[in-house]
């Protein structure tokens, strides 16, 4: 029987203290292994944890050749464990021809866990070996990725395989396995960015009536790993450069709210917190709104975050409340704006109307804030200054269509005097604007018929 001793001087450890620095005589073991291949069986080291298989793994300084390394494991398979995986992944000069004998003799060793090893080495090369000859130890679906624990180990992997172009990664199979929701889900930057370089058209595939963006911006399955604003700038910026309109940001999900709704949604949710609600999530709607700021007609960079609030959320009177209470330093400059104007061109946009509609009933408290200078500056000059075209804010608003419970009351109880004068721009009185008008609303009609009858007096007279 080899004793203890002809090990340490086989392998050329004094005391196996760093057995990377080991300076092995592979010859002699080769021959030691054709007289006595018993010696593949015993435990050395320090605390007699270490085969000579790995040893062999171990030493950086003369790696062991290939032959070498396959004898050890034919005399003593049971050597090889997925501690020696992990000792061959540390290894920088332990190369994939080594590493296929071990893959010959135990493919299995290729667990979700040792996957992640060869993430944690940096070992791309193994990476791409296993990829290219042993694909069916890879993630198939998102559950297995999911075993691959962590983002930077799924990152890893989801880079090699795209750049080996597995067809696990193609894009038919990224679309099938819905692997873009469930990296957003996870809120994996990297991966999602890796996605959508390669394959941007998976922006627009829908899951269970969702988009990526929606699953960025909402509660969808619990949000483990938070909301990350970044992640939602990517998927705008690029949904964006794909073709989706807003970046998506007007996409309704199964249950008919936009993406920019469920933002909106996710602070309401929290409002029972001051951290809470002031977190990321906010700062997800943050980066929301300024996105669709950039769309904005008249938008100006220098906008406070009331004027870019005012231009893209005017429905959400709540949330402008909220902005106005955390940001009221930023708000007592005078505005450079008219609110009125600006809250009355947002809610006529189309896309915006459709929303507006859903919140009808806040829309006039909208109005009231402005006049009653929530937001900064004087509602009641607000309500007199004309544009441009010398049109007051009560005739622009009634030519933008909006209604008489949607701020029309409220803008013309702050100028009454508005009541008296024609539109500047089409000569017509703002009872005859309102029933010629594109959008004909019978309450507006009624109302201002009720406090003007002058042009129903000259129509009579004309006849």
């Amino acid at each position: 029987m080899t004793t203890h001793t002809s090990i340490i001087e086989l392998f050329g450890c004094e005391d196996y203290s760093d057995p990377r620095k080991a300076s092995p005589k592979w010859e002699s073991l080769k021959e030691v292994l054709i007289e006595n291949p018993d010696i593949a069986k015993e435990q050395c080291g320090q605390n007699g944890i270490y085969y000579p298989l790995n040893l062999a793994i171990c030493i950086e300084a003369n790696p062991a050749p290939v032959d070498i390394i396959e004898k050890l494991i034919r005399i003593y398979p049971k050597a090889l464990t997925d501690e020696s995986f992990q000792l061959a992944c540390a290894n920088p000069f332990f190369y994939t021809d080594a590493l296929d004998v071990i893959l010959q003799y135990k493919d299995d060793i290729l667990s979700h866990w040792n996957l992640r090893k060869i993430a944690s080495y940096d070992r791309k090369d193994f990476a791409h070996y296993i990829i290219a000859f042993y694909p069916h130890a890879l993630p198939t679906c998102a559950g297995e990725w999911s075993l691959i624990f962590g983002r930077s180990t799924q990152t890893f992997w989801l880079q090699a395989m795209l750049q080996c172009r597995s067809h696990l990664v193609s894009e038919e199979k990224v679309i099938e396995l819905n692997l873009l929701h469930y990296f957003t889900s996870q809120s994996n930057i990297d991966a999602v960015q890796m996605l959508v370089e390669q394959y941007p058209s998976t922006l627009s595939i829908r899951t269970c009536g969702k988009l990526p963006l929606h699953e960025a911006l909402s509660n969808y399955g619990g949000r483990s790993y938070g909301w990350n604003p970044e992640l939602v700038s990517i998927l705008l910026q690029r949904g964006h450069l794909s073709g989706l309109e807003f970046g998506g940001l007007f996409e309704n999900d199964c249950d008919g709210m936009s993406a920019l709704e469920r933002s909106i949604e996710m602070i309401r949710n929290v409002s029972f917190s001051q951290e809470l609600m002031f977190g990321e999530k906010w700062d997800c709607l943050m980066i929301c709104i300024h996105f669709l700021h950039q769309f904005t007609a008249g938008a100006d960079p220098e906008d406070n975050i009331i004027e870019i609030a005012l231009g893209t959320i005017p429905f959400a009177v709540d949330i402008l409340d909220l902005i106005a209470s955390r940001y009221a330093k930023d708000l007592k400059t005078k505005p450079n704006k008219n609110y009125i104007r600006l809250a009355t061109d947002s809610i006529s946009r189309p896309l915006t109307k459709s929303i507006v509609n859903k919140n009808s009933k806040t829309v006039n408290k909208l109005f009231e804030n402005i006049n009653d200078g929530k937001y900064g500056g004087n509602g009641r000059e607000f309500a007199t200054q004309r544009d441009e075209n010398n049109r007051l804010p009560f005739h622009n608003a009634l030519n933008k269509g909006l209604g008489w419970r949607t701020g029309i009351s409220t803008i013309l109880a702050s100028n009454i005097m508005a009541l008296e004068e024609t539109d500047s721009q089409n000569g017509l009185s703002p009872f005859m604007t309102a029933v010629m008008g594109e959008f004909c609303d019978l309450d507006t009609c009624f109302e201002l018929l009720k406090r003007d009858l002058v042009p129903i007096l000259n129509c009579e007279q004309d006849a």
